[in-house]
């Protein structure tokens, strides 16, 4: 272990252990069809992502591209117990491939293997590289002044954005200019940085007047969230938030802030279930919030309910779309050997640059194993499915790819705080495929990058390095 990795408690480690155990247990018992190779494979992976969390919290990388996209929080149901709910639900559950159910053992072991290949990569060959981050969350400084400032431009941004488009399903449609289609890419981001903004100044601020602006900042975002419509990325902006403050607090996290953390995190993830099952998709945000007025407690909660045992059917399963793959197999599919690859790549570039059509990763997926009783491309996922569908069963080294890609990108962030905070501002969803993750951040981080450099005076901090920093990477 590294001479400067934080302590991490003996009792941790035995939570983790006993973690492991309950998923194996749990899969166990509550599986109506049991199977020790699921069990085992999925208590494996918890092992796995609460050792790489926790290894992550030791060397101060909690706000690195491996925690972010790959084995941090927003990863671990998708591995792990999400799945369980499909297979109680059996194969009557909403939106799924007939058979596939009987796929996921094997889908558990390819992906208990392809998270062991990434930890080797990041935590070994590469651990060389993840010490001594040169730009440091806990570096920049941001004045109380710059929460509103913030909250002014994504105000600005949104009534634009809101008279000029409908907002349909929680997305605004119909962009006429590529600088509204960039604008509308991003549009989630300038919600994180009000977040981001917010949470280091109420962990710093000592006057009230600045932490109330900071409170202030946490409640626009969380409120602004809700009115997207999109529950992951609520729970996605509560994990950045947190990830800041244990960044900045390293030793305050107990017991009692993470179970607020999970109060806060069920309370707004239960609105935003609320809002996506009442509200009809042609609503505007305004319309979403405004929810809250017309009805009762006890029509949120039916709502909630009603469309959290969809969720439990199907939208945390993480291994579905990869063992809808490995089921192909069995109708004679080939690899689609770079198909989905390619499609994401062209998808990623400029519109003036890409050829006219839809080259989604998903779309070329779902084009290419149509013909083998493969019906529903846009089921949730974890990376594990890019390399399945692009080289069958040897796919399972695109983990390796991913580690790599995770080295590649968190050097690029500190080449400056610009490109860390664009970095950071990013917030992917879970359910990526690993293609569609290197366009959307080869185009996403490009446009922020830009927009930070013009907008710098309302949300970019002081940088202030520790003395034995380059001060030449402030470019």
């Amino acid at each position: 272990m590294d001479e400067a990795a934080r302590p991490v408690s003996g009792r941790v480690w035995l939570l983790l252990f006993f973690v492991s155990l309950t998923t194996f247990t749990g899969f166990f018992i509550l599986d109506p069809d049991p199977s020790l190779l699921l069990s085992g494979c999925v208590a494996v992976n918890a092992a796995i992502l609460g050792w790489a969390m926790l290894r992550l919290y030791q060397l101060d990388l909690l706000l690195s591209p491996m925690m972010l996209l790959f084995v941090g929080p927003t990863m671990f149901m998708y591995y792990t117990w999400g799945n369980l709910g499909a297979r109680i639900t059996g194969e009557a559950r909403y939106v799924a491939h007939f058979d596939t159910l009987e796929y996921y053992p094997l889908t558990a072991l390819l992906s208990a293997i392809g998270l062991i290949l990434y930890c080797l990569v990041v935590f070994g060959i590469f651990r060389k590289t993840l010490r001594r981050p040169v730009v440091r969350f806990q570096d920049l400084y941001w004045e109380p002044g710059q929460v509103l400032g913030a909250m002014s431009l994504v105000a600005v941004i949104f009534v634009y954005l809101s008279l000029k488009y409908s907002f349909v399903s929680g997305y605004f449609r119909g962009a006429e200019s590529d600088f509204d289609r960039w604008l509308i890419a991003t549009v989630n981001s300038f919600v994180t940085l009000v977040a981001v903004i917010s949470v280091s100044v109420l962990a710093r601020e000592g006057k009230k007047r600045g932490r109330m602006l900071a409170f202030l900042g946490v409640a626009f975002s969380l409120i602004l969230s809700i009115g997207l419509r999109s529950r992951t990325f609520m729970l996605i902006n509560l994990v950045i938030m947190a990830l800041c403050w244990i960044t900045l607090k390293p030793r305050q996290p107990k017991l009692t802030f993470f179970l607020v953390l999970g109060l806060v995190g069920s309370a707004v993830f239960g609105l935003g279930t609320a809002v996506k099952s009442l509200q009809g998709g042609n609503t505007t945000i305004a319309e979403n919030l405004s929810l809250f007025s017309s009805i009762d407690s006890s029509g949120l909660v039916t709502a909630a309910v009603r469309s959290l045992d969809l969720d439990r059917q199907y939208r945390t399963a993480g291994f579905e779309l990869p063992s809808a793959l490995l089921r192909c197999r069995e109708y004679g599919a080939a690899p689609a050997y770079g198909e989905g690859m390619i499609g994401a790549l062209l998808q990623g570039l400029p519109s003036f640059l890409r050829p006219s059509g839809n080259y989604t990763e998903r779309g070329s997926i779902l084009f290419h194993y149509a013909r083998y009783c493969f019906f529903y491309g846009d089921s949730i996922s974890i990376p594990l499915a890019s390399g399945i569908a692009d080289w069958g069963l040897p796919g399972v080294s695109i983990y390796i790819l991913m580690g790599i890609f995770s080295i590649l990108l968190w050097k690029l962030t500190q080449r400056s705080p610009r490109l860390y905070l664009a970095f950071l501002l990013v917030p992917l969803l879970p359910d990526q495929l690993f293609w569609s993750t290197i366009a959307h951040y080869a185009k996403v981080m490009t446009f922020l990058w830009i927009f930070l450099w013009v907008a710098g005076r309302w949300c970019m901090p002081r940088w202030s390095p520790p003395s034995d920093s380059d001060p030449q990477v402030n470019a």
